[in-house]
C-alpha cells in the first residue's frame, strides 16, 4: 500500500479529490455552481518511474471522449521516454457538458502542480 512518506507516487494509479481539498473553501465556493464542495473528482494517472523532482516533468491532460482516463497502448513508452506525466478525468466523456470536462482538465493541471515539481513550459491539452 502506497503512503505519501513512500515519496512521488509513480506508476498508474487513480486520484479523488474534492473541489474544497483541491481549491480551499473560497475556490470551492467559486466554482459551486457546477460542483459541490464534497463532489469527487476522480482522475487516472501515470508517472514515470524514473520520476524525479529534480528534474521537472511536463504533463499531458487528457480529456477524454469516454468515461475512461487510461492511455492508449503505446503510450507509456513516449510518455517515459519525454519525462511526461498523464492525467485525465474519469466519467468526463462527450456527454458532460463542456464546462464540467474544461473545468476538470484545469483542476488536473492544479493537482498535479501541487504534489510534482513540473515544467510549466511543457503542459499540454489534448483530446478526441
Amino acid at each position: 500500500m502506497y503512503t505519501p512518506s513512500d515519496g512521488p507516487r509513480t506508476g498508474y494509479f487513480r486520484e479523488t479529490v474534492n473541489p474544497l481539498e483541491l481549491l480551499g473553501e473560497q475556490g470551492a465556493r467559486a466554482i459551486s455552481d457546477v460542483f459541490a464542495p464534497d463532489h469527487k473528482l476522480t482522475w487516472q494517472l501515470y508517472v514515470p518511474d524514473s520520476y524525479d523532482a529534480r528534474k521537472p516533468a511536463g504533463v499531458m491532460v487528457y480529456v477524454s471522449p469516454t468515461k475512461s482516463g487510461a492511455p492508449k497502448r503505446g503510450w507509456k513508452s513516449a510518455l517515459d521516454e519525454r519525462n511526461m506525466i498523464w492525467i485525465a478525468a474519469l466519467n468526463s466523456g462527450n456527454n458532460k457538458h463542456v464546462t464540467e470536462r474544461s473545468l476538470k482538465a484545469i483542476f488536473a493541471t492544479t493537482y498535479i502542480a501541487q504534489n510534482y515539481a513540473i515544467d510549466i513550459d511543457r503542459v499540454y491539452v489534448s483530446g478526441f
